[in-house]
């Protein structure tokens, strides 16, 4: 049962990625500005934490945390970190609906980074304290997640593992040579997901620069 709630969640994330791709790479050479406030003085965290409602009937909600963007580097390559609280919001509500998936996430993020021709999105998702995520979790977490963005883009060529910023990245590869990026960060428990596509390789440059 939890390998297909821990599906829904991911499902979740790679509609929301392959939207926040399509507008990144839309043909433009100026990187898409999402709709998410001002942004922030150089410097400053990215900061703008929301409560989802708690849907009737239910007993947990998945929150909105701007917060959580702050483990990411601010720039990467010339790219600036945008935050798409809209996307989050909507994965949030949808995922706040089913109180299994409910159950396992406190609150999530979402952020672009767009450059002429290259882009990475990344989710960064809190656990809920007390919940049982070991391993097994992570792993099926990766899978699940890597099986959804990969059947957008030519399905699923590879898997790696490489120590990047001292921390164990799982990579993984789409036919269509997108590649997938998860490492897991504590204290609190947060799982750090993307996808990116580009000679400059964000993925790797994200998680070099990540400060927790």
């Amino acid at each position: 049962m939890r390998a297909v709630q821990r599906r829904g969640i991911t499902d979740a994330l790679a509609a929301v990625l392959l939207v926040a791709a399509v507008a990144a790479c839309a043909g433009s050479t100026t990187p898409p500005t999402l709709d998410a406030g001002p942004d922030p003085a150089p410097g400053a965290p990215v900061t703008s934490p929301t409560g989802a409602a708690t849907p009737d009937g239910l007993g947990a909600a998945v929150g909105v945390d701007g917060s959580l963007l702050d483990a990411l580097p601010r720039e990467v390559d010339g790219a600036v970190l945008t935050q798409d609280a809209e996307s989050a919001a909507g994965i949030a509500a949808d995922v706040s609906t089913d109180p299994g998936l409910a159950a396992d996430l406190d609150a999530l993020a979402v952020g672009l980074y767009a450059g002429q021709a290259d882009y990475a999105v990344v989710t960064v998702s809190r656990l809920r304290d007390g919940g049982l995520f070991g391993d097994d979790y992570f792993r099926d977490w990766r899978d699940s997640f890597d099986e959804a963005v990969c059947s957008q883009a030519g399905g699923i060529d590879g898997h790696a593992q490489a120590q990047i910023g001292g921390r164990t990245a799982y990579i993984g590869t789409c036919t269509g040579g997108i590649r997938t990026y998860h490492v897991r960060l504590s204290g609190p428990d947060r799982m750090v997901s993307l996808q990116a596509l580009g000679e400059a390789r964000y993925g790797e440059l994200i998680l070099a620069g990540l400060t927790e």
